[in-house]
């Protein structure tokens, strides 16, 4: 199911870190909720671009800001977000073994998750198209 406002708010949110006018700590608390698959997958990939133990503002790296602005054109199609998403009990079993193994639990759990370069899009001609999109306007 597509929640265009949810993705709408979601895309000027994101914006808004990777041009560094709003926290991690504030990105997570305006980042809306809602039953769009997009939603929960961004918010999982985007979650490895910052460091939620303390309170800062987005540092600039070229493959995450490549990343934050694929998922914020992504936000503002109808696109249907078609990759799988992990299961929770998953992604909180994997913590732990990651700590075990110094990461290598990590890295092959999410070997299975390892997507293309033009993710969160089904194809790189969509995400060309959606980067000439106009974007919404943040209210």
């Amino acid at each position: 199911m597509i929640d265009s406002e949810a993705r709408h708010k979601a895309a000027a949110v994101l914006r808004m870190f990777a041009a560094r006018e709003i926290t991690n700590d504030e990105l997570e608390r305006r980042w809306p909720s809602g039953k769009d698959n997009a939603l929960e997958g961004i918010r999982l990939a985007i979650w490895y671009v910052y460091d939620d133990l303390s309170e800062h503002r987005h540092h600039s790296d070229p493959e995450a800001d490549d990343l934050l602005s694929r998922c914020a054109d992504f936000l503002n199609t109808n696109a249907e977000h078609r990759w799988p998403l992990p299961r929770r009990w998953l992604i909180l079993a994997s913590l732990p073994l990651s700590i075990l193994t110094f990461g290598l639990a990590n890295r092959l759990f999410w070997r299975k998750y390892d997507f293309p370069a033009h993710w969160p899009f089904d194809t790189q001609s969509a995400r060309e198209a959606a980067r000439h999109q106009p974007r919404k306007v943040r209210s």
